[in-house]
């Protein structure tokens, strides 16, 4: 039997592989081409790469009208706030190496959603009722799960 979620349930940590894109840069100067001529001291690009972002919940926002023990039960459609940043990140720049136009940027923020409810097929004013394990669509589009539930009320 699957545990009712509540106002406040967490979600299961979730990655969306390659979200974030950025610009490798590599300074060369001070050197000499093979006739001995100095090369003028540039910025030469040195590559695209991609890092994930790794979503975390920030606890749903049950928006129903019935309790268990003074707090909300949550139904589909409820939005839970999240919080995503670059992982691994985005490394820092050095002396000769730099990394630029970062995109979308190494943070951010949106909501989830809760996507389904339990399998007993139990409604409150037309919504499932979410449980432990409901999929929750993330602000970034991928899935994933509520990682709370409370084991007073089970479906």
């Amino acid at each position: 039997m699957a545990k009712i979620a509540l106002n406040g349930a967490k979600t299961v940590d979730s990655i969306k592989s390659g979200y974030v894109t950025y610009e490798r840069w590599r300074y060369f100067g001070g050197d000499t081409d093979s006739e001995g001529n100095p090369i003028p001291p540039a910025w030469v690009w040195d590559g695209t790469e991609r890092t994930n972002a790794l979503i975390k919940g920030q606890g749903v926002q049950a928006s129903s009208k019935l309790y268990v023990n003074g707090v909300s039960a949550a139904v589909v459609g409820d939005l839970i706030p999240e919080q995503w940043v670059a992982s691994p990140p985005v490394p820092s720049n050095s002396y000769d190496v730099q990394y630029r136009d970062i995109s979308p940027g190494t943070s951010g923020s949106g909501n989830g959603e809760i996507t389904t409810g339990n399998s007993s097929k139990v409604y409150l004013n037309g919504k499932l009722i979410a449980v432990q394990g409901s999929s929750v669509k993330t602000c970034l589009g991928n899935m994933t799960t509520l990682a709370d539930g409370q084991a007073l009320v089970n479906m």
